[in-house]
């Protein structure tokens, strides 16, 4: 366990001891009968469990941009939580509420509390993926450039310098709109380390090169 989990689980277990505690505590709580303890006492402690989950998702790794993303989901816990506790205290102390009532308003938020953290789970992980996707590709242009310009070092000749300056232009200006291109790049980048290992310009290869770049940036 992180240490922000550690510290929200001592916090979560402070609150829901103490929400058990009174529930047991104070006499129109658990001593009526005509109230719907049983049903508003059992959602609450759903709606605690599902927050401590949530908080598991979001601190399980000391990663910020991950904590960030995911952060909106406490956010719904506790507004599922705030509207858990109102509802299901009242159900519990209020006699002439119909158990068929508080029974059927608790599930229901239970439901859109569960449905609205699915929903931002799932953009929180779509903008993870879309995140990390852009990170490759500026990875990969990076990494390119770096290669091309060692490259530079080893050229013989202005035609050679100029094939490699073509390859770092289209490298750094392209457009790159295609969403699939990590093989490709994979390719490129294997092609730069063996001319830079082999410190040999092969113009041959380096044309192809930069036809593989102007291809990815389609």
């Amino acid at each position: 366990m992180t240490k922000a989990f550690k510290s929200f689980f001592i916090v979560w277990v402070l609150c829901i001891g103490a929400f058990n505690i009174i529930s047991f505590i104070v006499p129109n709580f658990m001593n009526n009968e005509r109230a719907n303890q049983a049903v508003g006492f059992v959602s609450i402690n759903i709606a605690f469990i599902i927050m401590l989950i949530c908080a598991y998702i979001v601190f399980k790794e000391n990663d910020l941009k991950k904590i960030f993303l995911n952060l909106s989901l406490l956010s719904i816990c506790n507004i599922g939580l705030l509207v858990m506790l109102i509802f299901g205290i009242w159900s519990m102390i209020d006699s002439r509420m119909p158990r068929w009532v508080s029974l059927s308003i608790s599930i229901l938020i239970i439901i859109i509390m569960i449905i609205n953290l699915v929903l931002t789970k799932s953009g929180a992980t779509y903008i993870e993926s879309v995140d990390k996707h852009y990170e490759e590709k500026i990875s990969f242009i990076n990494e390119a450039k770096k290669l091309s310009k060692e490259l530079l070092t080893y050229a013989k000749d202005d035609n050679e310098k100029d094939i490699i300056n073509s390859l770092i232009e289209e490298i750094t200006y392209g457009k790159n709109s295609n969403s699939n291109t990590v093989e490709l790049d994979k390719e490129i980048k294997n092609e730069l380390v063996n001319l830079k290992n082999n410190k040999n310009i092969d113009e041959r290869k380096m044309q192809d090169i930069v036809a593989k770049v102007r291809k990815r940036n389609i």
